[in-house]
């Protein structure tokens, strides 16, 4: 969750503006479809008029718009990754360049677009996808989405039932600092990656030593209770 300062209120302002004129084309293309393919600049080029297909495109506007406005209600970048992975496909598509290139002959030749409907493409298309992309990469890694703490919890408590401790540092982190978390679990699974080709007490011992020497009291435990369950007395 965003806090409102002004870095994330200009957010905001960017998810408004972008979702209103997306909104706007939207509304435009469903209600007045052909006269929206006479509008924009470029658009007759790609084909003849189809009102119904204007139309359906029309509804996936509307409903990126939609997604921006409930990322600036809940203030959550999540919330905008609907629409910004329609508009960057949306660009991704007109970035190949298969408008007026295929010839009768198969031969692929590339017609660029004149001036005002490039000039189209740029505004209506690629710049839309760009600030939506804006949107949603976040700051810190762990706003990305709320999943990351949710999906471990049933693991965390796995944990908890094989390790004999309850680890509600574990959740914290997890909710709090996910590059954190991801960190400490491949320490973890580096400590535990290979049984040790010595005398297990040996190793118990020296896990042991080192969980006092950082003062960690869930760590003792830990491993007081591995070593148990391996034999050692």
């Amino acid at each position: 969750m965003f806090t409102v300062n002004p870095p994330r209120a200009l957010w905001a302002l960017l998810a408004a503006l972008l979702a209103l004129a997306l909104l706007m084309n939207g509304v435009a293309m469903m209600g007045a479809p052909l006269s929206w393919y006479g509008f924009v600049p470029g658009v007759p080029a790609t084909g003849p008029f189809n009102e119904h297909f204007v139309s359906d495109i029309g509804v996936g506007y509307v409903a990126a718009a939609l997604s921006l406005a409930l990322a600036v209600g809940r203030l959550e970048r999540a919330a905008a990754v609907p629409a910004a992975t329609f508009l960057s496909l949306h660009a991704v598509i007109h970035l190949i360049p298969l408008k007026g290139a295929l010839r009768l002959t198969g031969i692929f030749v590339y017609q660029p677009p004149e001036r005002a409907a490039l000039l189209g493409e740029i505004v209506g298309v690629y710049a839309p996808a760009i600030v939506a992309l804006a949107l949603v990469i976040p700051t810190r890694w762990h706003e990305l989405w709320p999943f990351p703490s949710r999906a471990l919890k049933p693991l965390i408590a796995a944990n908890e039932r094989r390790l004999g401790v309850k680890m509600d540092y574990v959740r914290e982190m997890a909710d709090l600092n996910w590059p954190a978390f991801v960190r400490i679990g491949k320490v973890s699974a580096l400590a535990t990656s290979a049984e040790p080709d010595f005398d297990v007490r040996i190793a118990h011992m020296a896990a042991l030593a080192a969980a006092q020497c950082d003062d960690c009291g869930e760590c003792v435990q830990i491993h007081l209770n591995l070593a148990a369950r391996d034999g050692v007395k």
